[in-house]
């Protein structure tokens, strides 16, 4: 399954394989979801939001997902 995510935030250790997401689910304002992904293409999500005039809205696969919290 995947989770259609406006992606607000992401976060790379140096020297990590993984970076760290954080977003709002598509059409529930109402939860903030934290999910992991390959470096490499969080990298060029982190790019994608710094350049956009528009929220980033990507699909994640729902074992990424770390917590969901409800705002």
């Amino acid at each position: 399954m995947r989770v259609k995510i406006q992606v607000t935030d992401i976060a790379i250790p140096v020297g990590s394989s993984i970076g760290f997401g954080r977003g709002i689910p598509e059409g529930d304002e109402t939860k903030v979801v934290y999910f992991v992904g390959d470096w490499r293409p969080m990298a060029g999500v982190g790019e994608m939001i710094v350049r956009a005039d528009e929220p980033i809205v990507i699909e994640i696969p729902d074992w990424s997902i770390l917590e969901i919290r409800e705002l």
